[in-house]
């Protein structure tokens, strides 16, 4: 990221962001978007292989 020349702080940023993404830390059990969507998610593995039929 850094050689594309983004700011060392941004590209910091963005690289323990995706970290913690990836370790689980946007997990959510609540359902709260379920709720404000009115119905169940999509898991994104899902919403991608239907994606890749069409």
């Amino acid at each position: 990221m850094l050689n594309a020349g983004l700011p060392e702080e941004l590209a910091e940023l963005i690289a323990t962001s995706n970290t913690a993404a990836a370790d689980g830390a946007l997990f959510d059990d609540s359902h709260t978007l379920s709720k404000l969507i009115g119905r169940k998610t999509t898991p994104f593995a899902t919403t991608i292989a239907e994606a890749l039929k069409a």
